[in-house]
């Protein structure tokens, strides 16, 4: 067995590089191997075993009745699904035979700010971490794709847009995406921000030469893009100052949910999240029961604006054809 979990290590080692490649946050790619050294675990002590291409429905069960029994069940969807993915990296030929369970209505580990939590951030938020809100929480745009930005990728004119560099295969997709109604005033607070970094690095280096990204700081006269680890530092600090815990990927989940409570079309969401397909999308909205709650009040209020018949025309109908007017 240590020979089979030190060959799990290696291979946990390689899936985290992927998901880092991938854009994942260090912060998320964290959380999800620790859920499958969990699981894997849990299979071992269950006396089953821990071969990824092997791995079936009895071991999902055990996981589902042993390892995550009394818990909801929207959090054993969610690191079930965790574990899926996993297996369809390591090759599993099982999985599509397996039944998984539904994910629930729950919200599980925080994927999603409160609306007054996302009010907050907007307005807490300094410096270079305004922009990187922005474009997270206003914008949609996951942290790779902010990382990515360039000053020529904010156009102006008579449709004002952004071109996005997003994640995929062959160097990732393009979209282009309107400005929210606060970019310009944010992106014109940055750019003074940027102007003023620049200014500083030629007073001690006339040559220096200015990266093309958003997104640069200035050290020892030199100019550098930011890579993406410290944008995770700038939004810890800032979740640090407001108590509000949340990732790079919470901001961009809260913004396609914000814009499907703003009654914002499922399909015009999924455009401008980069989504290939709204089932994507759908997971990112994270229906919970405040939200089924509002359905409900809507199809009252509906139900209530509907007119019946007069109830003596009712009365005539039930008279003539039985109690229920058959």
């Amino acid at each position: 067995m240590p020979d089979a979990w030190r060959l799990l290590g290696d291979e946990l080692d390689r899936y985290a590089e992927s998901m880092l490649n991938r854009g994942l946050s260090e912060k998320t790619v964290k959380d999800v191997v620790w859920a499958l050294r969990d699981m894997y675990r849990a299979l071992e002590k269950g006396k089953l075993g821990i071969n990824r291409k092997t791995i079936g429905q009895s071991d999902i069960n055990h996981l589902q009745e042993v390892r995550y029994k009394g818990k909801e069940q929207s959090y054993v969807a969610h690191n079930l699904s965790l574990l899926r993915q996993h297996l369809k990296w390591a090759g599993n030929r099982q999985i599509d035979k397996i039944r998984w369970p539904v994910r629930g209505y729950g919200r599980p580990n925080a994927d999603w700010l409160e609306d007054h939590e996302a009010m907050i951030l907007k307005q807490e938020s300094r410096g270079i971490e305004r922009m990187i809100v922005h474009c997270e929480l206003d914008l949609g745009m996951r942290r790779i794709e902010v990382l990515r930005l360039k000053t020529e990728s904010f156009r102006s004119g008579r449709a004002n847009s952004i071109v996005v560099h997003g994640k995929g295969r062959h160097g990732g997709k393009w979209r282009t995406i309107p400005w929210a109604k606060n970019t310009p005033g944010e992106l014109e607070v940055y750019l003074r921000i940027r102007d003023e970094l620049i200014a500083k690095a030629q007073a001690k280096n006339p040559t220096v030469e200015v990266p093309k990204e958003l997104l640069i700081y200035e050290r020892n006269g030199r100019l550098f893009a930011y890579r993406k680890s410290a944008l995770e530092y700038f939004l810890d600090d800032l979740s640090d100052r407001t108590d509000i815990e949340f990732s790079n990927h919470t901001l961009r989940r809260t913004c396609g949910r914000m814009m499907w409570r703003a009654k914002v079309p499922i399909e015009t969401i999924a455009q401008i999240l980069g989504h290939s397909d709204t089932k994507t999308t759908m997971l990112y909205l994270g229906i919970d029961q405040q939200d089924m709650a509002y359905a409900m009040d809507l199809l009252a209020r509906y139900q209530e604006a509907v007119k019946c018949p007069e109830k003596g025309i009712l009365e005539d109908s039930q008279q003539e054809s039985g109690p229920c007017g058959i």
